[in-house]
């Protein structure tokens, strides 16, 4: 900042700050929902519901989804989409069973931030 008095002298201040944005690591949180926990024999389809929600404070990218069963075309196209800070997105798959038993599966998805740090959640 430059001043002038009224015999037109003038003065130079300067004064330097710095400020400093600190990394925050991204989350994410993973829901995996089914239509029917069970059915009777001889059983059917499955309908599950995988849901995506980016619980961080700036976007993130998905970038893999996998499950224990085969995805739908629907669930890969996931990966490669960007979430807004606490934007979600959600997809479907059907597996059909038809022999008596109990059928665990896993489902997990990682995605990344723009400097590349990674979050995952899985569920069972």
């Amino acid at each position: 900042m430059t001043v002038k008095d009224n015999e037109n002298n003038s003065v130079t201040a300067t004064d330097n700050e710095s400020v400093a944005v600190t990394d925050t690591l991204p989350t994410v949180a993973l829901t995996k929902t089914v239509d029917s926990a069970s059915k009777a024999e001889p059983g059917g389809v499955f309908t599950y519901t995988l849901s995506v929600k980016n619980t961080s404070i700036e976007e993130v990218t998905i970038t893999a989804l996998t499950d224990s069963n085969p995805l739908s075309p629907e669930c890969q196209a996931l990966v490669g989409t960007k979430l807004a800070a606490g934007a979600s997105t959600s997809c479907t798959y059907t597996v059909t069973h038809t022999e008596a038993g109990s059928y665990d599966n896993t489902a997990s998805v990682t995605v990344k931030d723009n400097e590349d740090n990674t979050a995952s959640d899985t569920k069972t």
